[in-house]
């Protein structure tokens, strides 16, 4: 069930494939870039891929430069500056069944502050996390399954395809530092 990926907005540039096909070709402007006081809408200040999905992350100066990524998996990554020191990272990964993407804002000490979470399926189905990081975890706002067709929340799925099932949860990275790209930064 490969459904062709937006360019810009989910995983790699060139070539990857986006099972959710109604997703912005730029990021929006969600509660949590709100609270971290970034403007996705603009372009990021800097890139990160990982085009072949082996957790080999390079930074790319420009959307153009990054090359087709691997179809069975490949992770994508912007950063801004928000409001105070902190800053809001868009991590994006998918592969040709599913995708996945977690909006994390950082503060000025490189804490987790924010998360919002969203994971979209080729079976027509989807999962949104988000609110603020509290106490060591996730406290969420909003917490649905919803239908990627139209954009309603829906019950939980009955049968999640056994590779999914550690992806309904966000992969949560407390400090800015346990980003798969951090050595870069």
């Amino acid at each position: 069930m490969t459904v062709e990926f937006n360019r810009v907005h989910l995983v790699i540039a060139a070539s990857l494939v986006l099972l959710c096909g109604n997703l912005p070709a730029r990021a929006t402007t969600t509660q949590t870039a709100q609270k971290c006081g970034a403007k996705p809408e603009e372009p990021a200040q800097r890139m990160f891929a990982d085009t072949d999905g082996l957790n080999h992350w390079r930074e790319y100066k420009e959307l153009k430069a990054v090359p087709e990524g691997n179809p069975d998996g490949s992770g994508f990554a912007r950063l801004w500056a928000g409001s105070n020191g902190q800053e809001f990272v868009l991590v994006q990964w998918g592969n040709q069944d599913w995708a996945w993407y977690a909006e994390y804002c950082f503060d000025k000490s490189g804490q987790l502050t924010r998360l919002r979470y969203e994971l979209r399926t080729a079976w027509g189905w989807g999962r949104r996390l988000e609110g603020p990081f509290l106490g060591g975890r996730l406290v969420p706002e909003t917490s649905e399954f919803f239908s990627t067709e139209s954009e309603q929340p829906i019950e939980r799925p009955g049968s999640d395809p056994s590779e999914l099932s550690s992806y309904l949860e966000p992969r949560i990275y407390r400090t800015k530092s346990q980003l798969p790209f951090s050595r870069l930064l």
